[in-house]
């Protein structure tokens, strides 16, 4: 298991090098799909889930 972690940290510079050109290449829908790609894994992506309490304010019952 440590042999195949340490295969796959090597390949880490390689492949950040590899995504940086997807991003500045001229397809754009590419380097957008790039973008999202690091972005998500850098923990900046769009929430997956939304949380609530469950409590329902009067206000908001009026405001409807």
């Amino acid at each position: 298991m440590k042999a195949a972690r340490e295969r796959i940290l090597e390949l880490v510079d390689p492949a950040l090098v590899t995504l940086g050109r997807v991003v500045r290449h001229k397809d754009p829908d590419t380097a957008l799909r790039a973008a999202r790609d690091i972005l998500d894994r850098a923990g900046y992506g769009a929430p997956t889930k939304v949380e609530h309490s469950g409590a329902v304010s009067i206000l908001d019952v009026l405001d409807d």
